[in-house]
């Protein structure tokens, strides 16, 4: 099965679990799955994008309006996404699967799919700080521009999607309860990934805390530091490392408050010296899709006391892997990380989160299932095109 995935690729696009996404598909497809990337099919012709620069003379309507819009976004009057408008030459894909990118297809002869970790009004109100009345405002125009220009918006409207493959349970109910697309086409396929490349050691006593965010606040950092004060009423001995982010707190006061912070790790040493050495990984987050700290974490068999946000609760396995509070409910964190700081509960906790990744995260857990998305979307667009549909 040739795939044409439509889907942000390491040094084009921005780093970001999206990226890794691609990385994962590139490196594990499922059986018998052949991926050509967006940037691979552009060169080799067998992808055209329309509305670009080169194309003025042949579009110019097309390639103007595509160059107001990107000026809006750029001085941030819409969401800062693009649109982008595609025809595949036929013949060349059993399938194109668009990942989180918002696109429309002038000329497409095979099934499309469509992914997505998270709703993007969540990425605007939760992480970039947009209000809720700026956000319907934008929404509202960006649903207008894309029915306009024909252009499928991930989070709003996929006339031309076949099937969407949702991270989720939480986000498959997201799209059903908004009648965006039909529970009947859509599938939960989660991101994975490989095995964990150094495994957290039980430890007699537990104590070990971690965190790992590049956006301190919106991953529940405020809340972090309150709940460790909690922590260590009961827990003298525990310990915080905070990974990821510049520090917010003094030398003399991160050793008085028995915090280590450090800035930035490779991801090599990370996931093979840092997440193996924690005891319970903490992340009270604000905002998240899936996040990938979490299944790394999880993997390592480390236990986790996260948020109750959107799936977090899901994603730790309903209480298998983890346990969740209420988001900004310090005291609550607090008596999470407490109870999984208890010899016997951590060691059961590490045993459930590496039962959780290898069940629902790993590669031979989630390819299946991948695979299977993509043959329900063959047996559809072909019912579709022979009128039984």
């Amino acid at each position: 099965m040739k795939i044409l995935l439509l889907s942000p690729i390491p040094r084009i696009d921005p780093a970001c679990g999206d990226v890794v996404y691609t990385e994962m598909l590139l490196a594990h497809p499922p059986d018998g799955v052949q991926y050509e990337t967006y940037a691979d099919a552009l060169k080799r012709g067998s992808l055209v994008e329309h509305g670009r620069r080169d194309r003025f003379a042949a579009e110019p309507v097309l390639t103007a309006v595509s160059k107001i819009i990107n000026i809006a976004r750029k001085r941030r009057w819409l969401f800062w996404e693009p649109f982008r408008i595609f025809s595949i030459r036929p013949g060349e894909y059993d399938l194109v699967h668009v990942h989180v990118f918002n696109c429309g297809f002038r000329q497409i002869d095979c099934p499309l799919v469509f992914s997505n970790a998270c709703p993007i009004r969540f990425l605007y109100t939760e992480a970039r700080g947009y209000s809720k009345f700026r956000v319907r405002i934008v929404e509202a125009v960006e649903l207008l521009s894309a029915r306009l220009l024909g252009v499928n918006l991930t989070s709003y409207w996929l006339p031309q999607a076949t099937r969407l493959i949702v991270f989720t349970e939480f986000l498959r109910r997201w799209y059903v309860e908004r009648e965006i697309f039909p529970a009947d086409r859509i599938d939960v396929v989660p991101i994975y990934l490989p095995p964990a490349p150094a495994v957290s050691k039980p430890n007699g006593r537990p104590s070990r805390v971690g965190f790992i965010a590049k956006d301190f606040a919106a991953k529940g950092g405020e809340t972090l530091l309150a709940a460790f004060e909690i922590v260590k009423e009961s827990h003298p001995e525990a310990e915080l490392v905070i990974v990821g982010c510049p520090p917010r707190i003094g030398d003399g006061e991160l050793k008085r408050r028995r915090i280590k912070w450090i800035p930035y790790v490779s991801r090599e040493t990370l996931l093979r010296e840092i997440i193996p050495g924690f005891d319970v990984f903490a992340y009270p987050t604000r905002f998240d899709g899936m996040p990938l700290v979490l299944l790394e974490a999880m993997a390592a068999g480390v236990p986790m006391a996260t948020s109750d946000l959107q799936a977090m609760p899901e994603i730790v396995g309903e209480g298998v892997a983890g346990l969740s509070s209420p988001v900004g409910e310090a005291r609550l964190l607090a008596q999470n990380i407490l109870r999984l700081l208890e010899p016997e509960l951590n060691a059961s906790f590490r045993a459930g989160a590496m039962a959780q990744f290898r069940g629902v995260f790993s590669a031979s857990a989630a390819t299946a299932r991948l695979r299977a998305a993509y043959l329900e979307a063959g047996k559809l667009h072909r019912a579709r095109n022979a009128g039984t549909w």
